[in-house]
């Protein structure tokens, strides 16, 4: 029987960012008391929140909600605070993390029970797209720039007159035409946009128009696809708008161009049909949130995978969304995708009481399925090492040998055999899923009438899922299928694969999480992916098929896909037979 793992805890953490969501987790840890070094990478706490003006949701200004986080964070004995400073290095495991932090005088390694990620977001740069030429005219600026230009009014406010002074150009026009365009960066398609929503811009968009016809007098149009709201109550703030007389247009752009000192906006409206033509004095971009600068390269020190769109991912969505795929890492706030600052605060708190579930505890128990390695039988070629997604693999000298031989940081490993699969010599190995077992089962499996059977390997938490899903829905696939379970598709050594053409066998089949982001172990996937075609190579030149090797993906949710792709496989055997 695999025995459990037992390792020390290390009551203390650090969080990586100083943004609401760094700040609530720090605050509340800290309360909780247990020591936390707060990680950022500018000379200041609060991230966004100090850039920018008044919070949608109630009007107030955003320092009124941030800067008692700060006074807490700084005055509170548990918190050690370091701006301009990032994360370095690190090393450790689940309870026992070695972080090295670059400041900026010098550098400082801080050990830690866990690590929670709060590094917040960007904001969509159209000048550095070309999509939006339009972008750098004058009169053009974004929803940023706007609250900017908010804020900076707010002391200039004429209590006599009950107004604000409002902006003008230097030729001495004031603005009294404005024009906002929705979905800047965001909900497209192509290289230098993203097709997710960003959640809060229709918001922004609607306080700031608000502002500018109420306060102002400004006559404002918004060019929309359609408005998106997230709370109940935001369905009040629309209302608001259009009251205040906000215009919402829904009309896809053409083209913007200058005219006569303002800017001539030509839409196709998409209700009504035909073009319109709006003249304005400004134009607002909305732009959405995109990931922090630092998010890949901080991703690749953490170990932690990035989703499509470039922020950090999430074990899973619903189960596990504040875990990451490396144990003891949580992630809050915006880092993980679009969120206001309501969302963001509260999964600070999430990411907190994760963390101390694990603080609080002496010591962790941890499963036995780990990787190992047969010194004897290394050679030391380092693909274990570069393979590994979690990088707890490495080479070490060994007295008289030119080359070091593999070793595994057992605490830190996850048992995804990915260095077992690409092992040449079978040196690596996995407890609980040896290679000896493994080959057992293919020897059992095609014992008899192997050209008739389907011999299919699935990972354990997407693939064998969904073979289970199709049964527990009683969807029937054929009974010449033979399952292997492995912990990860990129388990698979090819060693497997030749064992079983050698055999007789009719198909064979690898069957996975989809790519990229869906894999349990961060890459494997993508690993065994990289191998296929070289494995294909490999099974022409020794007499067999190489069409008969066949590389699906298959969630756990996908038993009818399942089910369909077995059948396809088992008629294509039977025609061929």
């Amino acid at each position: 029987p695999l025995e459990d793992r037992r390792v020390p805890v290390t009551g203390r953490a650090v969080v990586v960012g100083g943004g609401m969501a760094g700040l609530r987790a720090t605050y509340e840890l800290a309360n909780m008391g247990h020591p936390v070094t707060l990680v950022e990478r500018e000379p200041f706490l609060g991230g966004k929140a100090i850039e920018l003006w008044q919070n949608f949701d109630n009007n107030l200004p955003l320092r009124c909600l941030v800067d008692p986080l700060i006074t807490g964070v700084q005055l509170h004995p548990n918190v050690k605070v370091l701006t301009e400073s990032t994360v370095s290095d690190l090393k450790g495991f689940i309870g026992n993390f070695d972080v090295k932090i670059q400041n900026r005088e010098k550098t400082i390694h801080e050990k830690s029970g866990c690590i929670i990620v709060a590094t917040g977001y960007g904001f969509f740069n159209p000048r550095e797209s070309s999509r939006y030429p339009f972008a750098t005219y004058d009169g053009v600026i974004t929803t940023p720039e706007l609250e900017s230009l908010l804020k900076s009014n707010v002391d200039k406010k004429n209590s006599s007159q009950g107004n604000w002074q409002w902006f003008e150009y230097s030729d001495g026009r004031k603005v009294k035409d404005v024009a906002f365009l929705q979905c800047v960066g965001s909900r497209e398609t192509g290289e230098d946009c993203n097709r997710y929503c960003s959640r809060v811009c229709c918001l922004v968009t609607i306080k700031q128009a608000t502002i500018l016809a109420r306060d102002f007098g400004c006559n404002v149009v918004v060019f929309h696809k359609d408005i998106r709201v997230l709370q109940k109550w935001h369905e009040d703030l629309y209302r608001r708008a259009r009251e205040a007389g906000v215009i919402f247009l829904r009309a896809q752009l053409e083209s913007v161009d200058k005219a006569d000192k303002a800017l001539i906006i030509t839409a196709r409206n998409e209700i009504e049909g035909g073009k319109l033509n709006y003249r304005a004095d400004m134009l607002v971009l909305s732009v959405g949130m995109v990931p922090a600068k630092d998010s890949a390269k901080l991703k690749d020190v953490l170990k932690i995978p990035l989703s499509d769109d470039g922020f950090y991912l999430e074990s899973h969505p619903k189960l596990h969304p504040l875990e990451t795929s490396m144990d003891g890492i949580f992630l809050a706030g915006a880092c993980q995708g679009p969120k206001d600052f309501r969302e963001s605060v509260v999964t600070g708190s999430g990411a907190a009481a994760k963390a101390q579930c694990i603080l609080s505890k002496k010591e962790l128990l941890l499963d036995g399925l780990v990787a190992s390695v047969d010194p004897e039988a290394c050679i030391g070629c380092g693909l274990c090492t570069k393979e590994c997604p979690y990088g707890v693999i490495e080479l070490v000298k060994v007295k008289g040998e030119k080359k070091g031989k593999a070793s595994v940081v057992t605490a830190a490993c996850k048992g995804c055999g990915v260095c077992a699969g690409v092992c040449p010599t079978g040196a690596a190995d996995t407890i609980g899923f040896h290679e000896e077992s493994i080959m057992a089962q293919i020897e059992a499996a095609l014992e008899k009438d192997a050209g008739n059977k389907i011999l299919a390997f699935c990972c354990n938490w997407c693939s064998y899922a969904g073979a289970d899903f199709a049964g527990v829905s009683r969807l029937e696939y054929p009974a010449s299928l033979r399952i292997i379970r492995v912990m990860c598709s990129g388990r698979v050594n090819e060693r497997f694969i030749l064992r079983a053409f050698e055999l007789g066998a009719g198909r064979v089949l690898v069957a996975g999480c989809h790519p990229p982001g869906d894999c349990h172990y961060i890459s494997g996937n993508i690993s065994f992916s990289k191998r296929y075609p070289k494995i294909q190579k490999k099974l022409e030149k020794k007499g067999f098929n190489p069409d008969h090797f066949k590389l699906e993906w298959i969630s756990a949710t996908e038993g009818p896909q399942f089910q369909k792709l077995i059948e396809e496989l088992d008629n294509d055997l039977r025609k061929s037979g």
